[in-house]
């Protein structure tokens, strides 16, 4: 909204903060504290609680964001759509430009598809009596609920090996997961 001056003027002030130069590892120390400090007052309800448990939706962002502030400029221009609002246009910017690994957006695929079918059928991400499981399990392309939790799991072991690689924080152990 507003004028196109103003837009440009808004836009120009986000470039200037999102392309400022960052040493690499205060960005890490000030990633992971946040994380560890959004985990103590978040915590996750229950097994399906794909947004916060560790390995999940929150770390994703976290590594997304990490990564957008790392590259910079340098990796706006290289990689546009790596800068894209939505997070299913930007992993995939991220992967062509090897900074995350091959099969990362569709982990993410999975756990978007759980947290919206989720909050209907699994509320507080506890587990669903069987009819609900079995249409999370449909709504999430798996075939049956076991399924589901397999995927799950392995997804989110695929994110804290990303996560573990790229800011050498071990995640899934510390959760007790």
């Amino acid at each position: 909204v507003g004028s196109e001056e103003a837009r440009e003027e808004v836009e120009a002030l986000i470039a200037d903060v999102l392309f400022r130069p960052r040493d690499a590892e205060d960005l890490r120390e000030s990633v992971l504290e946040m994380r560890d400090t959004m985990a103590l007052h978040k915590t996750p309800g229950g097994e399906l609680d794909v947004k916060l448990q560790r390995g999940g939706l929150v770390d994703f962002e976290f590594l997304v964001h990490y990564l957008q502030l790392r590259g910079g400029r340098a990796l706006a221009e290289a990689h546009p759509a790596a800068f894209a609002a939505d997070l299913g246009r930007t992993i995939p910017a991220l992967v062509a430009a090897g900074l995350l690994p091959q099969g990362f957006h569709e982990d993410y695929d999975l756990m978007t598809r759980l947290l919206v079918a989720g909050r209907l059928l699994a509320p507080g991400g506890n587990e669903p009596p069987p009819l609900a499981a079995r249409a999370l399990a449909q709504a999430c392309r798996q075939s049956d609920y076991a399924s589901l939790l397999r995927a799950l799991a392995e997804a989110r072991q695929r994110v804290a090996g990303t996560w573990h690689a790229i800011l050498g924080q071990d995640i899934i152990h510390q959760q007790g997961s």
